[in-house]
């Protein structure tokens, strides 16, 4: 009799690992997005398809502060002329931080005489409350506009449509052939809703998306190389910005060749783009 509950013990014990196994293996999960936020290096924002749903959540410190479900559109129906409809699934693909607010971008494409995408923009407030939806066709790049703003390209009619942070447009302008100035993510200061400083790969700028480059300062013009003779140019990062009385401050860490690294700061008249020495 021993050995029977035993053996009925054990079974009971296997039976009850298969089948938490089993559970186990039917959830399915796919991440699509999980991103930090550049203002705040403690929100990370993470789009997760869990069994077929789409869940985002923000996390604040490495717990969960606010989740909800998704309801983008899972999919489009779309005429393909000749009495044939594809659908055409929705993806996540992007997410983009403005300070108060949280950008989620699906597309769907399919192939047809037009070749277009449709871009479908959600946004939400920093606790997950939904404010409003953006559609577009056309293949899209985007970026923030200053800290509440944001700015999409659509390439359907080659165009840029500058929005506050409800969705509404504020400024918007069909490029006829001629090149276009486009923010860097995440560094640059929107003065209007077309004008913009910007810290590029190689200068400091300030640009309208309506007239075009207005001035530009190199980095090799704002920070010197040690020695001045040195050819290899220091490597720079920006560290810190702001705009006080028409100046825009710059903080960078400085790398140069030799290996020796300081923090440099530099000055210049928004006006004017003229360097102010320290």
């Amino acid at each position: 009799m021993k050995k029977i509950a035993i053996f009925t013990i054990l079974l009971i014990i296997i039976l009850g690992c298969s089948k938490n196994e089993e559970e186990i293996l039917t959830v399915s999960s796919y991440s699509y997005i999980n991103e930090t936020s550049p203002y705040d290096t403690s929100i990370r924002v993470s789009v997760e398809e869990i069994n077929g749903i789409l869940k985002i959540r923000i996390c604040q410190n490495q717990k969960v502060a606010h989740e909800r479900n998704l309801y983008a559109p899972k999919s489009e129906n779309v005429d393909l002329g000749y009495g044939e409809v594809e659908t055409i699934p929705y993806t996540p693909y992007n997410c983009l931080f403005l300070k108060e607010h949280i950008l989620l971008y699906w597309n769907a494409h399919y192939v047809n005489t037009h070749n277009k995408t449709h871009t479908y923009t959600m946004i939400y407030t920093n606790k997950l409350d939904s404010i409003a939806t953006v559609t577009t066709i056309g293949v899209i790049k985007s970026s923030n506009f200053g800290e509440d703003k944001f700015i999409i390209h659509d390439n359907s009619e080659n165009k840029n449509i500058v929005y506050d942070s409800t969705g509404k447009i504020i400024f918007e302008k069909m490029y006829y052939g001629e090149t276009y100035e486009w923010p860097t993510c995440y560094h640059n200061i929107a003065i209007s809703n077309t004008e913009f400083l910007d810290w590029g790969e190689y200068s400091i700028s300030r640009k309208c998306l309506d007239k075009g480059l207005i001035w530009s300062n190199t980095y090799n013009e704002l920070i010197p190389n040690k020695p001045v003779e040195e050819i290899n140019p220091p490597k720079i990062e920006l560290i810190e910005h702001s705009l006080k009385s028409n100046v825009l401050n710059s903080i960078f860490n400085v790398t140069y060749y030799s290996g020796e690294k300081e923090k440099v700061s530099t000055k210049i008249d928004i006006n004017t783009g003229s360097i102010i020495n320290n």
